[in-house]
């Protein structure tokens, strides 16, 4: 299979003629069966073959990124009774990765269409997009814990805070429009989001068989978007839960015990569900946090070379 040159340095419209040359292949929709079917041997008869089939044809879709992390452990014994850890970490990310697309549309690019000297007008074209983030992560995460005779109690913090700065230009097309710098930005926006969490959870030990547990988490996740150059979009969404968790626990033998436990759990919507500012198409959408509660309860039998799951 002939694919198109390597992009490389060009930052103009091609010769019509270069159309003819073929692309890679594309997926048509029902790629879902498609891959079911490579899993099954449906591409050349041998399973084993196909699972290690590379869809990406284009030699240019590689990406670069580096993430270094920090992280400082600490951990403290204030008394007998009274221990606190605490974890400070940091990371910074940067990176990009450039892909070929072909026959797009050149508006979902921001790019105006292209008017040939035969008075032809070019709405799509094949294009190289190069999409880069470059962004940090920091946050403090402390436990502090504190026995009391038949009674522990265990506060726990958090709090992070997420910056980052994504951007994408078109690298190369097929038909460049006139007057259009290189590296053409089609989005460039900033995100941050701030995450804020308190908990707390006491467990007493009624009696030499049986313990029993409580617990509340309160936390807040807040995302910002701002420096919208293209859009001009920015808003902020924030999220609050109220957590709360009880069990208990009674053994019934050294290596056994029968458990019971319920507790809630809520979830954000990821920042691209409310709002993907990397697609032409994308709107505002307003979401409600997942929410779920578990109940469970069972029996736990440990030995010494095996424990049932």
């Amino acid at each position: 299979m002939e694919l198109l040159p390597d992009p490389g340095p060009f930052r103009r419209p091609l010769d019509p003629a270069d159309r003819a040359v073929r692309r890679p292949r594309e997926d048509p929709p029902g790629v879902q069966r498609r891959a079911e079917g490579r899993a099954r041997g449906g591409l050349t008869g041998d399973p084993d073959r196909d699972r290690r089939f590379n869809p990406i044809t284009w030699p240019g879709e590689i990406d670069t990124f580096t993430q270094p992390h920090f992280q400082l452990l600490h951990d403290l014994r204030l008394d007998d009774t009274t221990s606190l850890s605490q974890t400070f970490y940091l990371f910074q990310g940067e990176g990009a990765y450039e892909q070929l697309r072909t026959d797009r549309r050149l508006a979902e690019y921001d790019l105006p269409d292209v008017v040939l000297p035969d008075g032809s007008v070019i709405t799509r074209s094949d294009l190289v997009r190069r999409r880069t983030v470059d962004e940090w992560d920091g946050g403090w995460v402390p436990t502090l814990r504190h026995e009391a005779g038949e009674w522990a109690f265990t506060l726990r913090g958090e709090a992070r805070l997420h910056r980052a700065h994504h951007f994408g230009e078109v690298r190369w097309a097929q038909y460049y429009p006139v007057g259009v710098a290189p590296d053409h930005r089609y989005y460039d926006y900033q995100i941050e989001k701030r995450t804020g969490a308190a908990a707390a959870e006491v467990t007493w030990r009624a009696a030499g068989s049986l313990s029993l547990q409580a617990g509340l988490e309160l936390a807040h996740h807040a995302y910002e978007m701002s420096e919208d150059r293209l859009k001009g979009v920015a808003f902020s969404d924030s999220f609050n839960f109220l957590l709360p968790r009880l069990g208990a626990v009674f053994r019934i033998a050294p290596e056994g015990e029968i458990y019971v436990h319920v507790a809630r759990g809520m979830r954000e919507p990821a920042f691209r569900n409310l709002y993907d500012p990397q697609d032409y198409y994308g709107v505002r959408t307003s979401l409600h946090p997942e929410d779920v509660w578990d109940w469970e309860a069972g029996v736990a039998l440990r030995r010494p070379h095996w424990r049932p799951g």
